[in-house]
């Protein structure tokens, strides 16, 4: 979660985040995540342009900390 977290302390913003599933599949090594983020600020309410903008830096920074692949 450090990555995520780390995009949402940059952009002023609250984090709550909580896994909804984990699977892997017998025999590899390869993990599947399901996340729900909610996206929360007490200084305004965000535009759905702003929460794509942050969408697309926690993708970044998860591909870069853990090789993750978005799907």
């Amino acid at each position: 979660t450090e990555p995520i977290s780390r995009v949402y302390k940059e952009n002023g913003l609250m984090l709550e985040l909580a896994p909804t599933s984990i699977y892997q599949k017998e025999g590899t090594k390869t993990k599947n995540l399901s996340f729900h983020l909610r996206f929360m600020s007490d200084k305004k309410t965000l535009a759905s342009s702003e929460i794509s903008d942050i969408m697309e830096q926690v993708e970044k920074s998860v591909k870069e900390a853990v090789g993750a692949e978005i799907v």
